[in-house]
């Protein structure tokens, strides 16, 4: 019993000992890597509008949206590596260049700030294509009917990505300035075929210049207005799409999108961030993941969004009187 005690003795001595003189009053300088702000770039090249972006500041590492815009940064857009020039910006911190980006060819854009690191980032936007259309009016109930649309898009053996829309397109003359411009209303589709990814919920009436991919859906059993897919999903068959039939403003326009591989990359990650995609809410063992991005020294996105579309039938025009 008294060997035992005293070999318990002898190791907390050597303990308190180690304690003791492991003790240093020198001051000891440890170095943290704190968080630096980093500027937030989004930039969707489009062949329908010209050239715009949004810088901001990212002020909150855990946060995935930045709110505070930045007006003082310096930026270059080059087409070809050729300087095209450098875009002029208002108070939110968009940035807007008259010029409009075109097909098969390649886009850099520098962004340079005297407090961040130099951001910057490459596409090369893609080539037009066709698409075929089949339309056809159901009458599901008495005095309810439906239009049915059946898309089929061009077989790829390189990796396409899309995003599928169905709209009521007019003309809007506005007398005051005597100009007329192209206004695009998205259409619900109500069914979500199997080879459809995610979906946008994203559904007021938009202008020609100001398309946006908002509220990404987070129910997995119904449709919504922008429905995303890619090449292999889709492979060589038709896509069935359902919208409501309206008497007085019918769809009359089916939109494919063509979206760089990062744009539909940077959307897929904020559904599943959001927990938007059947696998992320099914797993009991999700986690939401960052915000995919392709700023190099920054966050954000810089990638192209292409319209094709396909009209079924003459658009109308609404008339604007100016009192």
């Amino acid at each position: 019993m008294n060997l035992r005690k005293d070999k318990y003795l002898s190791i907390l001595i050597i303990l308190i000992c180690l304690f003791t003189f492991s003790c240093n009053k020198e001051p000891v300088n440890v170095e943290l890597n704190l968080y630096k702000p980093q500027m937030v770039i989004e930039c969707y090249l489009t062949n329908w509008n010209k050239f715009n972006l949004r810088i901001s500041h990212k002020y909150n590492p855990d946060s995935t949206l930045a709110f505070k815009p930045i007006t003082n940064a310096k930026v270059e857009l080059y087409e070809d590596n050729h300087l095209i020039g450098y875009p002029s910006h208002d108070s939110m911190g968009i940035y807007s260049l008259d010029f409009t980006p075109s097909s098969q060819h390649t886009y850099k854009l520098l962004v340079s700030h005297p407090e961040y690191n130099t951001c910057e980032a490459s596409v090369t936007t893609p080539d037009t294509f066709d698409f075929l259309v089949d339309t056809n009016y159901v009458e599901k109930y008495i005095n309810e009917r439906y239009f049915q649309f059946k898309v089929k898009v061009p077989h790829s053996n390189i990796s396409k990505y899309y995003a599928i829309s169905v709209s009521h397109n007019y003309y809007r003359y506005f007398t005051c300035s005597l100009k007329t411009e192209l206004y695009r209303n998205t259409e619900f589709i109500m069914n979500k075929p199997h080879n459809i990814e995610f979906v946008s919920k994203w559904h007021k009436s938009f202008l020609d210049k100001n398309i946006r991919f908002e509220i990404l859906s987070s129910e997995t059993n119904s449709a919504g207005y922008i429905l995303f897919t890619k090449s292999h999903l889709l492979g060589n068959n038709w896509i069935t799409l359902e919208t409501n039939y309206h008497n007085f403003d019918p769809a009359n326009t089916v939109i494919v999108y063509e979206l760089s591989v990062d744009v539909y990359k940077n959307f897929l990650s904020r559904a599943i961030y959001n927990k938007q995609t059947s696998s992320s809410i099914t797993s009991p063992f999700y986690t939401p993941n960052a915000i995919y991005g392709n700023i190099k020294n920054g966050i954000g996105i810089f990638g192209y969004i292409f319209l094709n579309e396909k009209r079924i039938s003459q658009l109308p025009t609404v008339v604007d009187y100016c009192y």
